[in-house]
């Protein structure tokens, strides 16, 4: 489920599971009946909810013991390794994060504090956060630049300013391949995040 009809078709466009169906929704109408769901999940997208609605939601329509699994990243901490270049291409990706901290929602600071206020906001008493998940990735250049475009302030940004936010992109693009010293956006690199999640079982 998704609020985006984009999404949802970026989804169905791939080929999954026959048994799961993609719909539009939103997190505080849940269209599911009362103490019906097994598990909720939701990645990357809990610090969008409006926090107090999402709970109330959760709780009515998770059976009892049923589980909520909340996941997401910290980009916070986030670290490019590529040949002896690392740390300069650390550098570069967080210089545009402080260049688009201006247009950066509050929203996203939820995000990068690992959900700690909705998971104390969360009733039941089987419940755990865990903090710390390292996991490397090998993403290519082009999919890193595709990445940072898809991040809510480059597009607050370009609203705002078009021009000025893809000189940013190009000008980033270039600086990267410039020091791998590539001339590929093919050409992969390691990724390297922190991951979190929040675990919750509705009492029986």
């Amino acid at each position: 489920m998704d609020v985006s009809e984009c999404q949802l078709d970026e989804a169905r466009a791939v080929q999954s599971c026959p048994n799961i169906t993609y719909r539009k929704g939103t997190a505080e109408e849940l269209p599911f009946s009362h103490n019906s769901v097994d598990l909720l999940t939701a990645a990357s997208a809990a610090h969008w909810f409006d926090q107090d609605r999402f709970l109330a939601e959760a709780s009515r329509v998770l059976k009892p013991r049923g589980c909520m699994a909340l996941l997401g990243y910290s980009d916070m901490s986030s670290k490019l390794h590529y040949k002896n270049c690392g740390e300069q291409l650390t550098h570069i990706y967080k210089e545009v994060k402080q260049t688009l901290m201006p247009h950066t929602n509050n929203r996203v600071a939820v995000c990068d504090n690992k959900l700690e206020d909705l998971y104390a906001a969360i009733t039941f008493p089987d419940k755990e956060r865990i903090e710390y998940t390292e996991a490397n990735h090998l993403i290519s250049l082009r999919n890193l630049m595709g990445f940072i475009e898809t991040w809510s302030a480059f597009q607050t940004y370009k609203k705002k300013d078009p021009k000025s936010a893809q000189d940013l992109l190009l000008n980033t693009q270039d600086r990267f391949l410039a020091v791998m010293a590539v001339t590929s956006l093919d050409t992969e690199l390691k990724w390297e995040l922190e991951y979190y999640c929040v675990l919750a079982s509705k009492p029986q």
